[in-house]
């Protein structure tokens, strides 16, 4: 009845009702870091990552991508609580997957932030090793490829991030199915752990050899299985691309960048090179191992040459 009905027309009721109805917008947003343990654990952002932003602890509602610092930010929303997480993937370049070709490499945050961005480092563990593998894949595909000019590996590759295991890192043909494309592994064949730079280095290495294949793919043919001469071409080439590169990289970083990536291949014996050799880095470099260091070591007396122009050779 009309005697029910009650008005209320207080002012400070009125606008809460109204603030209610028209709650502010704001810009989720944060930044993903993680720490390079080779050169004095100096702190990098994580780059090209997929941030995911979910309310109500598992709807999706937001994405975005970290930029070279590792930053982001959404558009706007007026959803006042959120959780973040971090996928480690480049598009449709590539995908970090966590140690199997079935589950994607990811963090997600499990505190719930209300209007405040999300920082995140990682100084150990497995989202720090996704990280580095993230950082190497997006460094080589929006990076290295344009400065060195180099072949452009497949698009879509799955690369199997293996934490635990003990084992050289891989790559496999991009038409096998349900299996991923690259492996690469924290740990080497002897169980010691690779470092950041060397987790650079071999990321850098089996996606040469993607790009390899892709372009030149006669040399992966299996008719050509067994042969230590095309073995020692595909790995010297990559071998040798990813001596450069990792070098440049780390010297643009941290200078002095105290270890010289893969210097131990130019003391080898020629006699004991039967799977990888310095071929690449003495053509372009100018130290004579030889001369240096004698026995029955490489003569490089050759120098200037660049990675496109032995690439293409």
């Amino acid at each position: 009845s009309l005697n029910q009905l009650v008005i209320n027309f207080n002012e400070d009721d009125y606008d809460v009702e109204a603030k209610f109805f028209r709650r502010r917008k704001w810009n989720p947003c944060g930044r993903v870091t993680m720490t390079e343990d080779a050169i004095n654990n100096k702190v990098l952002g994580v780059s090209g990552a997929q941030i995911k932003v979910r309310k109500w602890g598992f709807l999706v509602f937001k994405t975005a991508r970290t930029n070279n610092n590792g930053e982001f930010q959404t558009s706007s929303t007026r959803t006042k609580r959120v959780k973040y997480a971090i996928y480690f993937n480049g598009g449709r370049r590539f995908t970090v997957k966590a140690g199997t070709w079935f589950w994607n490499a990811r963090h997600r945050g499990t505190r719930t932030y209300k209007r405040a961005c999300w920082y995140q480092h990682f100084t150990g563990g497995r989202s720090h090793f996704y990280s580095l593998v993230q950082n190497a894949a997006h460094d080589y595909y929006s990076r290295v490829i344009f400065s060195y000019n180099l072949w452009w590996p497949h698009t879509r590759i799955f690369i199997s991030a293996k934490y635990d295991r003990c084992a050289s890192s891989q790559t496999r043909p991009h038409w096998l199915p349900f299996t991923s494309h690259l492996r690469v592994t924290r740990k080497n064949g002897n169980c010691q752990y690779r470092g950041s730079d060397g987790i650079y280095a071999t990321t850098v290495h089996e996606l040469t050899h993607s790009a390899h294949r892709r372009h030149d793919g006669g040399m992966f043919s299996l008719f050509s299985v067994g042969s230590c001469s095309r073995v020692i071409l595909i790995e010297s080439y990559a071998e040798g691309v990813e001596t450069i590169v990792t070098n440049d990289r780390y010297n643009n970083l941290f200078n002095p960048y105290n270890s010289r990536w893969n210097f131990n291949r130019q003391l080898e014996q020629i006699n004991t090179m039967n799977e990888y050799t310095p071929i690449v880095a003495d053509l372009i470099d100018n130290f004579n191992q030889q001369a240096i260091y004698g026995g029955n070591r490489p003569i490089d007396n050759v120098d200037g040459y660049t990675l496109n122009q032995i690439q293409n050779a």
